[in-house]
Protein backbone atom coordinates (compact mmCIF):
# COMPACT_ATOMS: atom_id res chain seq x y z
CA UNK A 1 0.00 0.00 0.00
CA UNK A 2 3.37 2.08 0.34
CA UNK A 3 5.58 3.20 -1.96
CA UNK A 4 7.52 5.65 -0.29
CA UNK A 5 8.21 8.72 1.96
CA UNK A 6 9.34 11.85 2.04
CA UNK A 7 9.72 14.29 4.35
CA UNK A 8 10.41 17.83 3.83
CA UNK A 9 11.60 20.65 6.28
CA UNK A 10 10.65 24.06 6.29
CA UNK A 11 13.18 26.97 6.17
CA UNK A 12 13.25 29.69 8.46
CA UNK A 13 14.59 33.43 8.47
CA UNK A 14 18.04 32.02 10.00
CA UNK A 15 17.89 28.88 8.27
CA UNK A 16 16.84 29.06 4.76
CA UNK A 17 18.23 26.07 3.75
CA UNK A 18 17.13 22.59 5.72
CA UNK A 19 17.81 18.94 4.78
CA UNK A 20 15.33 16.18 5.73
CA UNK A 21 16.24 12.78 5.50
CA UNK A 22 14.16 9.47 5.42
CA UNK A 23 14.44 5.61 4.09
CA UNK A 24 11.98 3.25 3.92
CA UNK A 25 12.84 -0.65 2.59
CA UNK A 26 15.78 -0.25 0.25
CA UNK A 27 15.34 3.23 -0.93
CA UNK A 28 16.50 6.61 1.01
CA UNK A 29 15.16 9.79 0.61
CA UNK A 30 17.31 12.66 1.11
CA UNK A 31 15.37 15.98 0.05
CA UNK A 32 16.82 19.79 0.77
CA UNK A 33 14.41 22.19 1.24
CA UNK A 34 15.44 25.87 0.20
CA UNK A 35 14.68 30.06 -0.80
CA UNK A 36 17.82 29.95 -3.11
CA UNK A 37 16.76 29.82 -6.33
CA UNK A 38 19.72 27.82 -7.76
CA UNK A 39 21.00 24.19 -6.74
CA UNK A 40 24.60 24.39 -6.58
CA UNK A 41 24.43 22.83 -2.70
CA UNK A 42 22.06 19.65 -4.16
CA UNK A 43 24.43 19.27 -7.23
CA UNK A 44 27.33 19.11 -5.22
CA UNK A 45 26.08 16.89 -2.09
CA UNK A 46 24.31 14.06 -5.01
CA UNK A 47 27.41 14.62 -7.55
CA UNK A 48 29.48 13.17 -4.88
CA UNK A 49 27.33 10.71 -3.88
CA UNK A 50 27.71 9.23 -7.80
CA UNK A 51 31.41 10.03 -8.04
CA UNK A 52 31.30 7.48 -4.48
CA UNK A 53 29.17 4.81 -6.63
CA UNK A 54 25.68 5.14 -5.16
CA UNK A 55 23.22 5.51 -7.21
CA UNK A 56 21.20 8.67 -7.25
CA UNK A 57 17.86 9.58 -9.08
CA UNK A 58 17.09 13.18 -8.52
CA UNK A 59 13.50 15.23 -8.37
CA UNK A 60 12.48 18.99 -7.81
CA UNK A 61 9.73 20.28 -7.83
CA UNK A 62 10.53 22.26 -10.94
CA UNK A 63 11.72 25.95 -9.70
CA UNK A 64 15.05 24.81 -10.61
CA UNK A 65 15.57 22.21 -12.29
CA UNK A 66 12.23 21.49 -14.44
CA UNK A 67 13.72 18.28 -15.95
CA UNK A 68 13.34 16.33 -12.75
CA UNK A 69 9.76 17.52 -11.79
CA UNK A 70 8.09 14.39 -10.99
CA UNK A 71 4.56 16.04 -9.58
CA UNK A 72 5.39 14.92 -5.73
CA UNK A 73 6.87 17.98 -4.77
CA UNK A 74 4.95 21.13 -3.97
CA UNK A 75 6.07 24.52 -6.03
CA UNK A 76 5.46 26.91 -3.40
CA UNK A 77 5.16 30.97 -5.06
CA UNK A 78 5.39 33.73 -2.81
CA UNK A 79 4.95 37.66 -3.95
CA UNK A 80 6.61 39.46 -1.03
CA UNK A 81 5.33 42.95 -2.90
CA UNK A 82 1.89 41.60 -2.80
CA UNK A 83 1.76 40.91 0.96
CA UNK A 84 3.68 43.95 2.05
CA UNK A 85 0.80 45.87 0.14
CA UNK A 86 -1.72 43.65 2.17
CA UNK A 87 0.41 44.49 5.46
CA UNK A 88 0.25 48.70 4.77
CA UNK A 89 -3.16 48.16 3.81
CA UNK A 90 -4.28 46.72 7.51
CA UNK A 91 -1.60 49.37 9.02
CA UNK A 92 -3.80 52.44 6.87
CA UNK A 93 -7.35 50.94 8.05
CA UNK A 94 -5.82 50.71 11.83
CA UNK A 95 -5.18 54.63 11.65
CA UNK A 96 -8.10 55.76 9.69
CA UNK A 97 -10.70 53.93 11.96
CA UNK A 98 -8.51 55.50 15.03
CA UNK A 99 -8.77 58.87 13.25
CA UNK A 100 -12.54 58.38 12.80
CA UNK A 101 -12.95 57.39 16.73
CA UNK A 102 -11.19 60.38 17.67
CA UNK A 103 -13.40 62.69 15.36
CA UNK A 104 -16.58 60.53 17.03
CA UNK A 105 -15.51 61.16 20.41
CA UNK A 106 -14.57 64.76 20.06
CA UNK A 107 -17.97 65.27 18.43
CA UNK A 108 -19.74 63.43 21.27
CA UNK A 109 -18.00 63.96 23.86
CA UNK A 110 -19.74 64.05 26.88
CA UNK A 111 -17.28 64.26 29.55
CA UNK A 112 -15.51 60.58 28.94
CA UNK A 113 -12.49 60.52 26.31
CA UNK A 114 -13.47 56.88 25.86
CA UNK A 115 -11.15 56.84 22.45
CA UNK A 116 -8.43 56.87 24.72
CA UNK A 117 -9.22 53.30 25.13
CA UNK A 118 -10.10 51.95 22.11
CA UNK A 119 -7.43 53.83 19.94
CA UNK A 120 -4.72 52.26 22.13
CA UNK A 121 -6.46 48.85 22.00
CA UNK A 122 -6.18 49.28 17.66
CA UNK A 123 -2.52 49.75 18.75
CA UNK A 124 -2.07 46.82 20.71
CA UNK A 125 -4.07 45.33 17.82
CA UNK A 126 -1.66 46.07 15.25
CA UNK A 127 1.63 45.14 17.79
CA UNK A 128 0.29 41.54 17.88
CA UNK A 129 -0.19 40.95 14.06
CA UNK A 130 3.31 42.80 13.74
CA UNK A 131 5.34 40.58 16.22
CA UNK A 132 3.32 37.76 16.76
CA UNK A 133 1.90 36.79 12.81
CA UNK A 134 4.14 38.85 10.31
CA UNK A 135 7.39 38.28 11.79
CA UNK A 136 7.00 34.53 13.14
CA UNK A 137 9.24 35.40 16.15
CA UNK A 138 9.59 33.27 18.97
CA UNK A 139 6.48 31.93 21.03
CA UNK A 140 8.14 32.83 24.05
CA UNK A 141 9.39 36.09 22.92
CA UNK A 142 5.05 36.85 21.40
CA UNK A 143 4.24 36.32 25.13
CA UNK A 144 6.81 39.07 26.53
CA UNK A 145 6.18 41.45 23.86
CA UNK A 146 2.37 40.96 24.47
CA UNK A 147 2.14 40.61 27.95
CA UNK A 148 4.37 44.22 28.34
CA UNK A 149 2.19 45.52 25.58
CA UNK A 150 -1.32 44.33 27.69
CA UNK A 151 0.09 45.41 30.97
CA UNK A 152 0.44 49.17 29.60
CA UNK A 153 -2.73 49.43 27.98
CA UNK A 154 -4.39 48.42 30.97
CA UNK A 155 -2.64 50.79 33.10
CA UNK A 156 -3.60 53.15 30.55
CA UNK A 157 -7.11 52.64 30.23
CA UNK A 158 -7.17 52.99 34.20
CA UNK A 159 -6.02 55.81 33.59
CA UNK A 160 -8.45 57.31 31.45
CA UNK A 161 -11.19 56.05 33.54
CA UNK A 162 -10.41 57.91 36.49
CA UNK A 163 -7.36 55.95 37.92
CA UNK A 164 -8.57 53.82 40.69
CA UNK A 165 -5.72 51.15 41.08
CA UNK A 166 -6.95 47.86 39.94
CA UNK A 167 -4.38 47.99 36.87
CA UNK A 168 -0.85 47.64 39.37
CA UNK A 169 -3.63 46.22 42.15
CA UNK A 170 -5.01 43.07 40.06
CA UNK A 171 -4.29 43.50 36.23
CA UNK A 172 -0.64 43.40 35.88
CA UNK A 173 0.09 40.63 38.20
CA UNK A 174 -2.44 38.72 36.75
CA UNK A 175 -0.30 39.05 33.49
CA UNK A 176 2.29 38.62 34.67
CA UNK A 177 1.30 35.18 35.77
CA UNK A 178 -0.68 34.42 33.07
CA UNK A 179 2.67 34.77 30.97
CA UNK A 180 4.67 32.35 33.34
CA UNK A 181 1.99 29.46 32.70
CA UNK A 182 2.15 29.69 29.11
CA UNK A 183 5.69 29.71 28.99
CA UNK A 184 5.58 26.48 31.09
CA UNK A 185 3.36 24.96 28.96
CA UNK A 186 5.70 25.84 25.35
CA UNK A 187 8.81 23.73 27.37
CA UNK A 188 6.35 21.21 27.92
CA UNK A 189 5.06 20.78 24.59
CA UNK A 190 8.31 21.64 23.08
CA UNK A 191 11.23 19.89 25.17
CA UNK A 192 13.79 19.58 22.27
CA UNK A 193 13.52 23.05 22.05
CA UNK A 194 13.06 24.56 25.49
CA UNK A 195 16.23 26.32 25.61
CA UNK A 196 14.33 29.47 23.93
CA UNK A 197 11.49 29.23 26.64
CA UNK A 198 13.87 28.41 29.67
CA UNK A 199 15.46 31.98 29.39
CA UNK A 200 12.08 33.94 29.33
CA UNK A 201 10.41 32.17 31.95
CA UNK A 202 13.55 33.45 33.89
CA UNK A 203 12.84 37.07 32.75
CA UNK A 204 9.10 36.87 33.87
CA UNK A 205 9.85 35.78 37.36
CA UNK A 206 12.05 38.50 37.92
CA UNK A 207 9.45 40.95 36.43
CA UNK A 208 6.94 39.23 38.98
CA UNK A 209 9.12 41.40 41.65
CA UNK A 210 7.93 44.92 40.09
CA UNK A 211 4.62 45.00 41.70
CA UNK A 212 6.29 44.54 44.66
CA UNK A 213 8.74 47.22 43.92
CA UNK A 214 5.62 49.42 43.22
CA UNK A 215 4.10 48.33 46.60
CA UNK A 216 7.15 49.51 48.11
CA UNK A 217 6.80 52.58 46.50
CA UNK A 218 3.08 53.47 47.20
CA UNK A 219 1.69 52.67 43.81
CA UNK A 220 0.00 49.54 44.89
CA UNK A 221 -2.37 49.53 47.83
CA UNK A 222 -3.23 45.63 47.46
CA UNK A 223 -1.00 43.68 47.24
CA UNK A 224 -2.19 40.48 48.06
CA UNK A 225 -2.19 39.45 44.26
CA UNK A 226 1.22 40.76 43.36
CA UNK A 227 2.46 38.31 46.46
CA UNK A 228 0.78 35.24 45.22
CA UNK A 229 2.00 36.19 41.49
CA UNK A 230 5.67 36.17 43.28
CA UNK A 231 5.53 33.30 44.88
CA UNK A 232 4.17 31.16 42.51
CA UNK A 233 6.50 32.19 39.42
CA UNK A 234 9.34 31.39 41.91
CA UNK A 235 8.12 27.74 42.86
CA UNK A 236 7.30 27.50 39.14
CA UNK A 237 10.85 28.20 38.17
CA UNK A 238 12.22 25.93 40.88
CA UNK A 239 10.07 23.26 40.06
CA UNK A 240 11.15 23.77 36.29
CA UNK A 241 14.81 23.55 37.48
CA UNK A 242 14.47 20.47 39.77
CA UNK A 243 12.38 18.55 37.52
CA UNK A 244 13.85 19.46 34.17
CA UNK A 245 16.90 17.14 32.98
CA UNK A 246 20.43 18.13 33.22
CA UNK A 247 20.60 20.53 29.96
CA UNK A 248 18.31 22.65 32.19
CA UNK A 249 21.41 23.16 34.81
CA UNK A 250 23.80 22.95 32.18
CA UNK A 251 22.26 25.96 30.20
CA UNK A 252 22.12 27.81 33.68
CA UNK A 253 26.14 27.53 34.11
CA UNK A 254 26.71 28.42 30.72
CA UNK A 255 24.35 31.83 30.62
CA UNK A 256 25.15 33.13 34.16
CA UNK A 257 28.68 31.32 34.23
CA UNK A 258 28.40 29.42 37.58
Amino acid sequence: MIDNFYLLIGVSKRQPAKCGVCSYGDRVNITFTSVFDDSRLEDRFFGRLERDGIPVELESNGEVKPEADKGNYPAIEYDEKKWKNLVYIFYGVLIAVSVLLGVVNIATYSGLWWCGIAIPGIAYAGLTVRYSILRHANLGKSVMIQTIGMQILLVWIDRVLGYQGWSVNYAVPATILFADVAVVFLILVNRLNWQSYFMYQIAITIFSFIPLILWAAGFVTRPLVALVTMSLTVVILLMTIRLGDRRIKNELIRRFHF
